[in-house]
């Protein structure tokens, strides 16, 4: 534990009962835990956290901004990248995973201007809390509440994201059905009946595909209590005709014959 003058554990305790994680505790509780902050601060691009490593540090933001990023990859294969979902200003919690189990980030945390924070040792304010079972409710109390908060905004972040890419996606779509109903109307040369079955098919396809992007968009917004099951009898032999008519000209190619 670090020494501390009497003046500085009143005036980290007093920030500490106005931060968002450790609001309504009492004086003694948070007398108790200043005695394991200490005041930092950071440089514009610093980070505070990674993800995926091991949260032993909790930090609230006394002045500046820290950006919450969360690794994304699209795809097995593609490039993982870093995108922000979330900013901490002045009074937030962030690393909020040295106080929950498994005790590992779950999202990095970069300062985007000059930052000031009260880092809280996390094993320390652990142990504190389970000798202190009053205080550690109240916190994880807060901390319910704060998570949750959070996974509103996540996924209200999620649906507006969503709701772009569909508009970017539907565009150029609805520009390949055009040019493909230009095609097998005969405006573009006249196809023979393999082109023609061709065509069709990436007709359907690209027809099922913005279907699937409206999807997503709807279920992104859907609340559980909207979600109500709704089965329905359908013929199982459509969907094997086609199955089959998907790979039949990739089969033809390779001088494979499919029978049903």
């Amino acid at each position: 534990m670090l020494k501390q003058t009497e003046h500085s554990l009143e005036v980290l305790a007093n920030f500490l009962g106005q931060s968002d994680i450790f609001e309504g505790l009492f004086e003694a509780d948070l007398l108790a835990i200043a005695l394991f902050c200490r005041e930092e601060t950071f440089a514009d691009d610093a980070s505070l956290l990674i993800e995926g490593e091991e949260a032993n540090k909790l930090y609230i933001v006394q002045r500046g901004k820290v950006a919450l990023e969360k690794s994304v990859q699209l795809g097995r294969h593609s490039t993982p990248r870093s995108a922000t979902i979330h900013y901490i200003v002045s009074g937030m919690v962030v690393g909020f995973s040295a106080v929950a189990w498994p005790h590992v980030y779950s999202t990095s945390g970069v300062c985007v201007e000059p930052t000031r924070v009260i880092t809280v040792d996390g094993p320390a304010l652990r142990f504190y809390l389970a000798k202190n079972p009053e205080a550690g409710y109240k916190v994880m109390q807060n901390l319910t509440k704060l998570v949750g908060g959070r996974y509103r905004q996540a996924t209200n972040t999620l649906t507006y994201f969503l709701s772009v890419v569909s508009h970017e996606l539907r565009s150029p779509l609805a520009a390949i059905e055009n040019y493909l109903q230009v095609m097998l109307a005969g405006f573009a040369g006249e196809l023979n009946p393999k082109q023609e079955r061709m065509v069709k098919r990436c007709i359907i396809r690209v027809t099922d595909l913005r279907g699937q992007i409206g999807d997503v968009v709807d279920l992104a917004r859907m609340r559980p209590e909207q979600i109500q099951t709704d089965f329905a009898w359908f013929d199982l032999s459509e969907i094997g005709n086609q199955a089959i008519e998907d790979v039949r000209l990739a089969a033809a190619e390779k001088k494979i014959r499919i029978k049903v």
